[in-house]
């Protein structure tokens, strides 16, 4: 056997391990759970947003994230749950835009504090702690948003709707 073809058979056996290797870890490749809320108007019927929405998220580190930017045309958006915090403290923004002869805009903040259970999930020892979440309940300003309704508690991978949301117009 010449030196190249037993370069070749051991570069192939050794990329065979390591795709072995690397499949045996059943580690998610997306690791973060979101909530769902779905727009909804009148008699659960489904509504789009019209005006412009930014969410931020306040951190008890005093570090606030911008979870939702300047979403519009939208019947629904995902925003991520703290990992082991008690409740989430949300800041919903809402800018309504006038007329274009007018060009005035008027802005309408909203508080939403999501109280939820952590609950921990085991994928693997090789794989990073990760937690489901069972919301508990939800507590909401009315300047711009009319109500929001918890209809599915449980928070895992799995994609649902988890609040409808019903603005005021």
């Amino acid at each position: 056997m010449n030196r190249r073809t037993f370069l070749s058979i051991g570069l192939f056996v050794v990329l065979l391990i390591q795709m072995v290797a690397c499949s045996s870890i059943d580690c998610p490749f997306m690791n973060t759970v979101y909530t769902t809320y779905q727009l909804k108007q009148g008699e659960e019927q489904a509504d789009t947003l019209r005006d412009t929405l930014s969410v931020w998220i306040h951190r008890f580190d005093a570090t606030d994230s911008v979870v939702l930017n300047k979403a519009v045309n939208v019947t629904s958006f995902n925003l991520l749950m703290s990992y082991t915090n008690p409740e989430d403290s949300l800041f919903f923004c809402i800018v309504h835009k006038g007329s274009k002869e007018s060009q005035v805009f008027s802005m309408i903040l909203d508080t939403v504090v999501v109280r939820k259970t952590n609950i921990p999930h085991f994928e693997s020892v090789d794989c990073s702690p990760k937690y489901f979440h069972e919301i508990t309940d939800v507590n909401y300003t009315h300047n711009g948003i009319n109500l929001i309704e918890i209809k599915n508690t449980s928070v895992t991978y799995e994609p649902k709707n988890h609040f409808y949301i019903y603005f005021k117009h």
